[in-house]
């Protein structure tokens, strides 16, 4: 079943798709790089000192991967009910609503990776791939070296041609925390609901 249903996955609907991967009906895809027709956020972290890594530090990476503006049609709908019922007035109003429910609306892309320029030169990363719900979560060593505690660089994942900047998250900073002394407060943030999937909060520590 599965082997007769891929050759007919370049012509399936995205949501349908997932689905069908969801059931087992179809393999998981192979690895991608980020296409156009994407959305990435990626996320701040914190390294860590580690003996194996070559530049003496090691961090978490999480990154997300969505199919841009597949949610739109459903949170236009959700935007206007709601100014039916009086929650929000106007278009501006309705526009701004539809705009933040999208982000939990997009389907969720799965087998996709991103390569990130970390710390503007030091040294090229690979984050990926993601897994069935959008997310990866990578341990990776850090490129480059001579990093101080308390340090913090800026990293800029590399986007395709075309791709909707608007909607990227594509920038994240990297702290650099010694043995002693130091405390991180947990950042949430969500692993999308579909009609595919149910959401998940994930949190960074």
């Amino acid at each position: 079943m599965a082997n007769i249903l891929s050759k007919y996955l370049p012509n399936l609907p995205p949501l349908l798709s997932h689905l069908l991967r969801k059931a087992r009906l179809l393999p998981a895809p192979p690895s991608t790089l980020l296409r156009p027709t994407d959305t990435l956020w990626i996320y701040d972290n914190i390294a860590y000192p580690s003996a194996t890594s070559p530049s003496g530090w090691t961090a978490e990476f999480i990154s997300a991967y969505f199919l841009a503006h597949s949610g739109k049609g459903v949170a236009g709908v959700i935007a206007d009910i709601s100014e039916k019922l009086g929650l929000s007035k106007g278009d501006a109003a309705e526009a701004r609503i539809a705009e933040r429910v999208q982000a939990f609306l997009d389907i969720v892309v799965e087998g996709r990776t991103v390569e990130v320029d970390f710390g503007a030169g030091q040294g090229r990363i690979t984050l990926g791939p993601s897994q069935a719900g959008g997310v990866a979560v990578n341990i990776i060593p850090i490129p480059g070296r001579g990093y101080q505690d308390g340090e913090e660089l800026i990293s800029t994942a590399v986007l395709p041609a075309g791709i909707d900047e608007a909607n990227v998250i594509a920038t994240m900073k990297t702290r650099f925390a010694g043995k002693d002394g130091w405390a991180v407060v947990s950042g949430l943030f969500y692993s999308p609901h579909t009609p595919a999937h149910p959401g998940v909060w994930l949190g960074i520590v």
